[in-house]
């Protein structure tokens, strides 16, 4: 019997953030960033089960999909 787990990133929408207007590094467009929430899960046959990490604030570009760590400060 083959088992597959691991750890990765599952990525949802923030409810609480707001879309902000800036220069994606990767494409070099100007883009309204939609802001996303991060999180490592633990998973088995590609499920999310057990959260391992914090959710973590990304801002993630519309138009090439890099993602971005959002600063608080910024």
């Amino acid at each position: 019997m083959i088992i597959f787990f691991g750890i990765r990133n599952v990525v949802r929408d923030d409810p609480d953030g707001f879309p902000e207007r800036a220069l994606c590094p990767a494409c070099r467009q100007v883009v309204d960033f939609r802001p996303r929430r991060a999180r490592s899960y633990f998973h088995l046959f590609w499920v999310p089960l057990i959260p391992v990490s914090k959710p973590q604030a990304v801002r993630e570009c519309p138009r090439c999909k890099a993602r971005f760590v959002a600063h608080p400060y910024t």
